[in-house]
């Protein structure tokens, strides 16, 4: 919650979303969403639309 606090004050879009007994594991859903985070931002650096 502190870091999504800070990356709010820095001017970021935060989505915050705490899944209780997954605090070590990497669920698909959260791969899924680094995903298309990094897609979009690859397409943003690029100049291509995604």
């Amino acid at each position: 919650m502190e870091t999504a606090a800070l990356l709010r004050e820095a001017g970021a879009e935060v989505k915050l979303r705490i899944d209780l007994g997954t605090e070590h594991i990497t669920t698909d859903e959260a791969c899924a969403t680094a995903t298309e985070l990094l897609t979009t931002a690859a397409a943003h650096v690029s100049g291509r639309r995604v």
